[in-house]
């Protein structure tokens, strides 16, 4: 499936929020919970901490209210979306049903914080079938990487 070029954006934007480049935050995109694919979170990250963060990016009304399911697993949990849907969401008070997950909306070039999340708490075996699917999709994620033509003719 082609991804739209606004979730693209808000993927890069993501990315740069959570400082998951830094030596002490570990991420991945579209990491699958489990092994029977049912659930998949957008972008998660983990701390040295063990804090986990779930990301799940919204670009329109429709995307919000599809059969996807919204997999909030993580200690703290986001939506990400575009200004125009939080503006046309927080409008109609449509927040009951996810209380205690967060939203950070596209304010140009950075994530804006515009609804704190609430800490969950996750008992010791969620918790480890969460990093068990985050280092699979980390695999599954440098697998790519050492496909990329020219990578192994440097050696």
């Amino acid at each position: 499936m082609v991804k739209l070029a606004l979730t693209r954006h808000l993927e890069k934007l993501i990315y740069e929020h959570t400082s998951a480049g830094d030596w002490n935050i570990f991420s991945c995109f579209e990491v699958m919970i489990g092994i029977s694919g049912d659930e998949i979170v957008d972008f998660i990250t983990t701390s040295a901490t063990n804090e986990i963060r779930c990301y799940e990016i919204k670009t329109s009304k429709s995307d919000l209210n599809s059969n996807a399911r919204k997999t909030f697993v993580g200690d703290f949990n986001y939506f990400v979306m575009p200004q125009a849907l939080w503006d046309d969401l927080n409008k109609h008070s449509k927040w009951e049903a996810y209380n205690g997950v967060g939203v950070l909306i596209d304010n140009g070039n950075f994530l804006e914080c515009v609804r704190n999340a609430k800490r969950k708490h996750i008992h010791f075996a969620e918790r480890a079938k969460i990093m068990e699917s985050l280092v699979r999709s980390m695999s599954r994620e440098i697998k790519k990487f050492y496909k990329i033509k020219g990578y192994w003719e440097a050696f």
